[in-house]
């Protein structure tokens, strides 16, 4: 009798201590982001830092596209330096000069979106950002992109840019351009504005190509050179579908 309790005794410890290594197991190849489980090899995710922790999304190494909400000031400083991500989406985050920093050590980032997000730019820089993009959004020390020596394409739409766009009487206005005039090797430029009253900056971008805004917000004098310089020029009637779809900012 006692030979087939111990018996039972240790099968039940070495059933107990399977679930206890699989659990184990699981957590060091599994993240938790936002309540739900993935591998740590996930290539993409979404977190949303009011329900997830930065050593959660610290484990997923492999990443090449990231999501992220809700970033505080600082948050951002404790992410490790992803070597595969090529494409961040920041929301509803605040985002100081040691958070951009870090970003600029995100060596393989070529799109850079932001989305009711302030941030400041101070001392940023990263060689391989291409492309980026800003809607609902307040921007400081602007011109740092311009250290962005891969970067051809900005978005601006209904973001505050220092004091050069500001927002007037419920109207976001371009006071002064003269803040685009160091972006050399910008090729596309979109500017989704209510009214551009200054566009100097913009006739002195050696590069451009395409020049997108919105409506007849743009000086026809400085139009006017652009048309002379063989630029693109397109007017978008509206500003309302592209604020509805998330990857029409890169329009």
């Amino acid at each position: 009798m006692k030979t087939k309790k111990a018996f039972a005794v240790t099968i039940v410890v070495f059933i107990l201590l399977c679930i206890v290594m699989g659990a184990i197991y699981f957590r060091k190849t599994h993240v938790e982001i936002d309540g739900e489980f993935y591998k740590t090899d996930v290539k993409y995710i979404g977190p949303n830092l009011q329900y997830t922790k930065i050593e959660e999304i610290n484990k997923c190494t492999e990443i090449e596209g990231m999501f992220l909400e809700y970033a505080d000031e600082n948050d951002i400083s404790s992410l490790t330096d992803f070597k595969k991500l090529s494409e961040l989406d920041l929301a509803h985050s605040g985002v100081n000069s040691s958070d951009s920093k870090k970003i600029g050590k995100f060596s393989n980032l070529s799109k850079l979106f932001i989305l009711d997000t302030v941030i400041d730019f101070e001392g940023f820089n990263n060689s391989s950002l291409s492309l980026f993009s800003t809607l609902d959004s307040e921007i400081k020390n602007f011109n740092s992109l311009a250290q962005c020596s891969s970067l051809r394409s900005i978005v601006i739409t209904n973001s505050l840019v220092d004091d050069s766009i500001i927002k007037s009487e419920s109207k976001y206005v371009m006071k002064d351009s003269r803040f685009l005039d160091s972006f050399d090797n910008i090729t596309e430029l979109s500017i989704y504005v209510d009214n551009i009253e200054d566009a100097s900056g913009i006739c002195e971008m050696d590069s451009l190509q395409k020049l997108t805004v919105y409506s007849d917000s743009f000086p026809d004098e400085a139009k006017k050179i652009l048309e002379d310089k063989e630029i693109k020029f397109i007017l978008k009637p509206s500003f309302t579908s592209i604020k509805n779809k998330r990857y029409s900012w890169t329009e």
